[in-house]
C-alpha cells in the first residue's frame, strides 16, 4: 500500500549531504536560519512536490504537499588511504544516525470514503478518529571501499489500529553502490543494486518514491552524472511493495524508467523521462480500465531562475495503458523570494501553482506519480482529473520558529463539484536536532464525497485533520 511519506515540509531531522544524494534526484532546500531540516530533501511532505535541481538554482524551498516520515540520507563517502605519518587518524568509514519521530492525527470528522486512496495507515477513520504513529529510525553507511558503499535506512514503526505492534515498519533503502566505475570519474554514483527512491521528472507526474512511503521496491539502477551539461538514469524495479522483505521477486510485475537532464542555460534544466510497466499475460490485469497493470508514458520539464528571485518549474506528463488512449498530466509553478524582491521581513516564500490532470491511469500498487493535495498532511494518495490553483506562502518568524499557510481551489472535470483544501501550521526548533510541529489540514469538496473519474475510480472525502509532530535526530 503506498502512503504519503511524513516529516520532509517543515522539520529537518539530519541532512546528510553526498554527492550520491545529488545525483539521486532530490529537490533540498538551501540552508537557513534553522538548522534541523527534514531528510526527505523534499520527498514530500511538503507538497507540491520536491525535484532536484542544479545547484545553481538557489531559490529551492520545499513545497507542502505531502508529509514524508524522515528518511535517512548516506553519509559522504570517506576516502580511504594510509594517512601520513604523524598525521591525524582517518575519518570511520562507517557513519550511523538516526531519527526518533512521534506523530498524533486527530479528526473531528474523519473521511467516510476514499478505500485504496487513503494515505492508511495514518488517516483517522470512523474506527479511529486519533491515530498515534511512532518511528524508530537507524540508517548506517558503510565505505568499503573507494569505488563500493553500502547504505541501509531500516524504520520500526507502530501505528494505531495496525494488526501487529510493527506491521508498518520498512526497510526504507538498502542498496550496494559502485561509483566511479572503470576509473571514470564522470560516471557519477554508478551503479545500484538493491532498494533505493527514484524520482522522474522535475515535479514527479509519473513517478515520485521520495514522497511515497510504504511502498519500497527492489531493483537496478544505473546512472552516469555530470557528464558535460547532461545526466542520465535508467533503472528497473519489481512493481510490488517488499516491505521487510528484500529480494521477494515472486511477481512479473516490474517498472522500467529512464531520463535525460540537461542544463540548457546558466541556472536552466531540461529533464525528459519516460516510465513502463509490464508483466507475464496472467498479472496484466484487464486493459484499459481500472486494475490494468500495463502501459507506459514520458514527461518533460523545465526548471530556472527568472531572477536570481523568482523560480519557475514546469512538467508535462503523459501516460496510456495497453489498448486505451493517453491521459495528459500538466502543472506549471512559480515562486518568489519576497524578502529579496520587495525587502519584507521574516523571509516570506510564496509559489503559485495550476494544475490540469486527467485520470490518474498508472497501477495504483506500482510506484506512484506525484499528483497529491497540498497541504502538511494528505489523507489521500492521488487527487485527478481536475483543474486547479493554488498557493503557499513560508515564512521564517525566527531562526527557530516557523510558519506556513496553504491553499487550493480546484473543479472536477465532466462536470464534477468543486473542492477546496488547505494548510496552516507553525513550527519550532528547540535545537539542532529536535523539532515540533503543528498543523491543520483540511480537504472539502462539494457533495462530500466525490469519485473523481469512472476512469480511474480514486474516491475522496471531506477531511479535517489536525497534526501534532515531535522529532529527535541523533
Amino acid at each position: 500500500m503506498n502512503r504519503i511519506r511524513h516529516g520532509m515540509l517543515l522539520a529537518g531531522v539530519l541532512t546528510v549531504a553526498c554527492s550520491a544524494v545529488a545525483a539521486a534526484g532530490y529537490r533540498t532546500a538551501p540552508p537557513t536560519g534553522a538548522s534541523v531540516e527534514l531528510l526527505d530533501g523534499g520527498a514530500g511532505v511538503d507538497a507540491a512536490g520536491p525535484s532536484m535541481a542544479p545547484a545553481a538554482v538557489a531559490l529551492q524551498v520545499p513545497p507542502l504537499d505531502a508529509t514524508p516520515q524522515p528518511a535517512l540520507q548516506p553519509a559522504p563517502q570517506v576516502t580511504l588511504q594510509a594517512p601520513a605519518a604523524g598525521s591525524a587518524a582517518p575519518p570511520s568509514p562507517i557513519h550511523v544516525s538516526g531519527v526518533l519521530q512521534y506523530r498524533l492525527f486527530n479528526s473531528p470528522t474523519p473521511p467516510v470514503a476514499g478505500g485504496a486512496n487513503l494515505n492508511t495507515p495514518l488517516t483517522p477513520t470512523p474506527d479511529f478518529p486519533t491515530v498515534n504513529d511512532g518511528i524508530a529510525e537507524t540508517a548506517i553507511s558503510w565505505t568499503m571501499s573507494p569505488h563500493v558503499s553500502l547504505f541501509a535506512d531500516l524504520a520500526l514503526e507502530s501505528t494505531t489500529g495496525e494488526v501487529s505492534p510493527f506491521a508498518t515498519s520498512d526497510i526504507e533503502e538498502a542498496y550496494l553502490d559502485i561509483h566511479n566505475v572503470f576509473g571514470a570519474p564522470g560516471f557519477g554514483s554508478g551503479l545500484r543494486v538493491g532498494r533505493d527512491r527514484i524520482k522522474l521528472g522535475v515535479i514527479g507526474l509519473l513517478l515520485d518514491e521520495n514522497v511515497f512511503d510504504g511502498g519500497r521496491r527492489d531493483g537496478f539502477e544505473a546512472r552516469a552524472t555530470q557528464l558535460a551539461p547532461v545526466s542520465f538514469l535508467g533503472f528497473m524495479q519489481y512493481a510490488l511493495d517488499n516491505g521487510l522483505q528484500l529480494f521477494n521477486w515472486t511477481s512479473s510485475r516490474r517498472v522500467w524508467g529512464d531520463s535525460v537532464t540537461a542544463q540548457i542555460a546558466p541556472g536552466w534544466t531540461a529533464d525528459l523521462a519516460y516510465r513502463a510497466d509490464t508483466a507475464d499475460p496472467a498479472e496484466m490485469g484487464t486493459c484499459p480500465g481500472q486494475g490494468c497493470n500495463v502501459g507506459s508514458g514520458w514527461s518533460v520539464g523545465f526548471e530556472g531562475l527568472i531572477t536570481p528571485a523568482i523560480d519557475l518549474r514546469v512538467e508535462a506528463a503523459a501516460y496510456t495503458q495497453v489498448g486505451g488512449s493517453a491521459e495528459w498530466y500538466f502543472e506549471p509553478s512559480v515562486t518568489f523570494d519576497l524578502q529579496q524582491l520587495l525587502g519584507l521581513p521574516a523571509q516570506p516564500v510564496l509559489t503559485f501553482w495550476y494544475k490540469n490532470f486527467d485520470p490518474y491511469t498508472p497501477p495504483i500498487d506500482a510506484p506512484l506519480g506525484h499528483l497529491l493535495l497540498p497541504g502538511d498532511f494528505s489523507a489521500f494518495n492521488t487527487n485527478d482529473n481536475l483543474t486547479a490553483v493554488g498557493g503557499e506562502l513560508d515564512l521564517t518568524v525566527t531562526p527557530a520558529v516557523g510558519v506556513f499557510f496553504v491553499a487550493e481551489w480546484g473543479t472536477y472535470k465532466d462536470a464534477g463539484p468543486n473542492y477546496s483544501v488547505y494548510s496552516i501550521g507553525v513550527k519550532y526548533n528547540f535545537s539542532v536536532d529536535a523539532l515540533i510541529k503543528l498543523s491543520y489540514n483540511n480537504y472539502f469538496v462539494d457533495t462530500g464525497v466525490v469519485t473523481t473519474s469512472p476512469v480511474s475510480g480514486l474516491q475522496l472525502s471531506n477531511a479535517p485533520i489536525y497534526l501534532l509532530e515531535l522529532t529527535k535526530s541523533f
